[in-house]
């Protein structure tokens, strides 16, 4: 099975789950009296825990992959195995996001007149607020695979002893290191971006200067998930080895 095939499986599950749920809040709501029109909003609430489900998921399936005897010795390099297992778990959760979309859609079709009012205007910054969304989720399942790689790469100088220990508090203590160096390089990425395009947004209006604003953020969390790509490279090749566990 292919990890775009495994992804999947787990993507039909919530979205499975989700229908379900969504069935079920229905019914109870029509017994207490509700309308059909409360489907959108189930759907809505139902869909966003199930999405924060999904990426935890998705990040539990890409971090297997790393130490699988089925995928590591597939002949290929380390390199292509860490894009591909990362773009399909992005492709994933696209396909998962417009199932989810065209689902809530169906739910609130009566509302659905109310979108054909939002101004031309408005769809550049839906549009960006997408990507944003998208490259922060991209950064997270990266990160999340960065602090793996590190917490095996320092393991493996560690003694055995109570080395389960010693991990978990390696976890915590590896998280903060990471985490501050990622806010101190978007920091410095931030500065270096507002001082190339403050210029250029004097005398714009505020929709197209809240629309580069949420390219900026996109285009923070993108180069951001490079460098941390760059070091799982790095780290994969040099010291994560495969478990017998987890082929």
């Amino acid at each position: 099975m292919t990890l775009w095939q495994e992804k999947n499986r787990t993507m039909y599950q919530m979205t499975g789950f989700g229908l379900i749920a969504l069935v079920v809040f229905t019914i109870y709501g029509l017994f207490n009296g509700g309308s059909l029109s409360i489907m959108s909003h189930i759907s809505m609430v139902v869909f966003m825990l199930l999405t924060i489900v999904l990426f935890i998921l998705l990040a539990r399936d890409q971090e297997h992959v790393w130490t699988s005897n089925k995928y590591r010795l597939i002949p290929v390099s380390d390199t292509k195995l860490y894009l591909a297992n990362v773009l399909a778990t992005v492709l994933t959760f696209v396909y998962f996001y417009i199932l989810e979309l065209v689902i809530m859609v169906i739910c609130g079709i009566s509302e659905i007149s109310s979108l054909t009012n939002i101004g031309n205007g408005y769809w550049p910054q839906l549009l960006s607020g997408q990507l944003l969304m998208l490259a922060f989720l991209l950064f997270g399942w990266v990160f999340i695979s960065t602090i793996h790689f590190v917490i095996v790469s320092v393991s493996a100088f560690l003694p055995a002893f109570r080395q389960r220990l010693i991990r978990v508090v390696l976890a915590i203590v590896i998280f903060i290191v990471v985490l501050n160096i990622v806010n101190w390089l978007q920091k410095l990425m931030s500065q270096i971006l507002s001082n190339m395009f403050s210029s250029s947004l004097l005398g714009v209006s505020a929709s197209t200067q809240l629309t580069t604003a949420l390219l900026l953020g996109t285009l923070y969390f993108v180069i951001s998930t490079v460098v941390l790509s760059a070091l799982n490279v790095y780290l994969m090749k040099r010291w994560v080895e495969t478990s017998t566990k987890a082929a």
